[in-house]
């Protein structure tokens, strides 16, 4: 159940990280991070509005040298594939949602000047 004017009861966020040395000059640091947002009403008392609550989760691994001048990261967001909307809005033709981002994977590298 949401509170009037779209706010969700409940929202929740964490995270989880480990830093394991391979060998004396490397690391490799796995992470997850999760959010929890419950279900809301973008116009009280307007059951078409009504978005459903959802679970989010996103894991990484990123490998970097001791003196971390620079890293390389692989990742994946929203690793269960949730469908979700963002919001709701009125068209011409009828209700329509903006959809949350699908599961998206890539990489990143990182260096220190």
């Amino acid at each position: 159940m949401a509170l009037p004017m779209g706010i969700p009861k409940l929202t929740l966020q964490g995270s989880a990280s480990y830093k394991a040395k391979l060998g004396k000059d490397w690391t490799l640091t796995p992470y997850l991070e999760y959010s929890y947002r419950g279900a809301q009403q973008n116009i009280p008392g307007n059951t078409l509005y009504k978005m459903p609550a959802y679970f989010l989760m996103d894991v990484g691994l990123t490998f970097a040298p001791k003196s971390n001048k620079w890293s390389i990261t692989a990742y994946a967001n929203n690793i269960i594939d949730r469908r979700y909307d963002i919001t709701r809005e009125t068209g011409l033709n009828g209700i329509f949602g903006v959809p949350g981002t699908p599961r998206m994977v890539g990489g990143r590298m990182r260096i220190d000047l």
